[in-house]
């Protein structure tokens, strides 16, 4: 009898956090259709969670960091063929209180400080605008409004602490990132991963290692699967997002915006 791949374990066990957060019970015949491939039957992954818990022991939780990390080699689903992937943890009900800002600042610091200048330095020149101070990003959620069922998307979200701000801080149902550089956005996702099962609004989050120009119109991938989200179509959104930082046409107002968002 073939063993489970470990892609599949991580899959497995993604999945089963999910149940255990909300504290219901696991719902095995769900499960078994969203693992991909779906090669095992609900029985087997049953089977397989309950040998990994005699393991680990019966939190899932609390399960080593490399469960809730994407694979090396993989990253998951494909939004275009051969254009894009996804680094994704399946979204989290929402049965946990959001952090305050002050709680959220010192979760997202002890989650990003392991960086290091080698880990965030560009293969390539890249058309960055400036970190996002954390301060800022409580602004934009204060301004968002940002609700139980809206999805928030991060075009250029870099090694992921806007993300991980916004999914502590926020109820967002789904918080998506979109980096075109993958070894950057791969090892964002580590550190979030490896923070999930303490706090597990992580589990929100989603990364696609894309160039956004190439996906925006695609009426197939992540991020236009919640068509009533606020932030479900990005193509014009992201046009808006420009003209807003606009040199030409800002106003002393948002260049007051911009200087408190931008380091």
């Amino acid at each position: 009898m073939a063993d489970f791949s470990d892609e599949e374990d991580r899959q497995l066990v993604q999945l089963a956090a999910v149940y255990e957060q909300a504290g219901r019970r696991i719902d095995w015949v769900s499960v078994e259709k969203d693992m991909r491939p779906s090669t095992w039957s609900a029985t087997k992954l049953q089977q397989r969670i309950k040998t990994l818990k005699r393991r680990y022991g019966n939190n899932v939780l609390s399960f080593p960091p490399r469960y809730f990390r994407p694979p090396p080699h993989r990253a998951g689903l494909h939004l275009e063929a051969k254009a894009a992937s996804t680094l994704r943890f399946s979204p989290s009900p929402h049965t946990i209180s959001i952090l305050s800002p002050q709680e959220t600042y010192n979760a997202t610091e002890g989650l990003f400080c392991l960086l290091t200048r080698r880990d965030v330095r560009a293969s390539e020149r890249q058309l960055n605008t400036g970190e996002i101070t954390m301060a800022g990003v409580s602004m934009l959620i204060e301004e968002a409004n940002i609700q139980l069922n809206d999805v928030f998307l991060d075009a250029g979200s870099g090694v992921g602490n806007v993300l991980a701000q916004i999914a502590l801080q926020t109820q967002a149902f789904r918080v998506v990132g979109i980096e075109i550089q993958r070894d950057l956005a791969a090892r964002g996702m580590e550190l979030i991963a490896s923070r999930a099962s303490r706090f597990p609004h992580l589990l929100k989050i989603s990364v696609v290692t894309a160039d956004i120009r190439n996906i925006a119109e695609d009426s197939d991938t992540v991020i236009s699967a919640d068509p009533d989200s606020k932030l479900a179509q990005p193509s014009s959104l992201i046009r808006s997002a420009t003209l807003l930082f606009c040199h030409d046409t800002c106003s002393k107002k948002m260049w007051f915006w911009q200087c408190v968002l931008c380091a």
